[in-house]
């Protein structure tokens, strides 16, 4: 898996296409709240937001190198 991130959008955005996560953060801009906390491990990406640092926002499995059907089956 791989993250692709960005900023800002006003509202903020999630998409997954592919095995590729496609994260845009909150805009700032009028709230001094719309920060984050960005956990990374070996095997996922954790993302807090400022309004709620006891339940991620998003919790982002990653998976180097990427799963394919042939890896799978190889396990």
């Amino acid at each position: 898996m791989v993250l692709w991130l960005s900023g800002h959008d006003h509202g903020g955005h999630y998409a997954k296409i592919g095995t590729r996560h496609h994260l845009t953060l909150k805009g700032m801009q009028n709230n001094a709240d719309s920060w984050y906390q960005i956990d990374f491990s070996p095997d996922r990406i954790t993302v807090y937001q400022a309004e709620n640092l006891a339940t991620p926002r998003y919790e982002l499995e990653m998976h180097w190198p990427p799963k394919t059907a042939a890896t799978e089956a190889a396990r």
